[in-house]
């Protein structure tokens, strides 16, 4: 009869975490899904950007030629990141990922776009102190020219990526914030004689209160 038992409580906790496995995939699917948006867009801005950096550096002078200088240059880097990113995107796991492994993919990815958040402000910073120094470069107009047009090109580029990290960091929170049902169903009780022990609780049903296919740990 205990045999019996083990057998059909196994077979319970099988099936409701094969429910809980296709929960976890599709937000892991969710989350490919915008990391390879995200690349691919980012990719186009940096394709555009060389491209319209060229022909402006072979057709403009002055500040708006040294605005375009720095903006091929500044997508040179951008490509070195688009392309490893993109093939990474598309290359990702969204299948199979246990809840720990889900939960280290969402923070991770999203710290990634968190720090690139306070870099692109340091962008931003950089783009007015070079405009700055060209203003007080009047005396010397082709070095004046050259700090207003890189000064231009640096609040561009980070306000885009500051946009571009600040809506990818949203999407991906959303995203996340899926995992807080999983969350949810960990509850810890006192166990044993004087609570001494520690029971851990896990809700394989989708039902919050006490079900019977709820399994329980316990360790004194």
């Amino acid at each position: 009869m205990k045999i019996l038992s083990v057998v059909i409580i196994l077979s319970i906790i099988i099936t409701q975490n094969s429910i809980s496995q296709t929960s976890l995939d599709e937000i892991n699917e969710t989350r490919c899904k915008h990391s390879l948006n995200g690349m691919t867009a980012f990719s186009a801005w940096t394709g555009g950007n060389l491209i319209s950096g060229t022909v402006g550096v072979l057709t403009t002078s002055g500040e708006l030629q040294h605005f375009f200088e720095m903006n091929i240059y500044f997508n040179i880097i951008n490509a070195g990141i688009a392309i490893p990113g993109l093939v990474s995107a598309i290359k990702a796991k969204s299948k199979g990922l246990s809840f720990e492994q889900t939960v280290k993919e969402s923070q991770k990815v999203k710290t990634v776009f968190l720090v690139n958040g306070f870099l692109d402000f340091t962008y931003i910073t950089a783009g007015f102190l070079m405009r700055e120094i060209g203003h007080n470069n009047s005396h010397n107009k082709s070095l004046q020219n050259r700090f207003l047009g890189y000064g231009d090109s640096f609040i561009m580029q980070g306000s885009f990526l500051l946009l571009f990290d600040f809506i990818e960091f949203a999407v991906h929170a959303k995203n996340g914030k899926r995992l807080e049902g999983h969350w949810k169903k960990f509850s810890f009780k006192p166990y044993g004689t004087y609570g001494a022990g520690l029971s851990i609780h896990y809700n394989l049903s989708h039902n919050e209160e006490r079900s019977p296919n709820e399994f329980v740990l316990k360790s004194n």
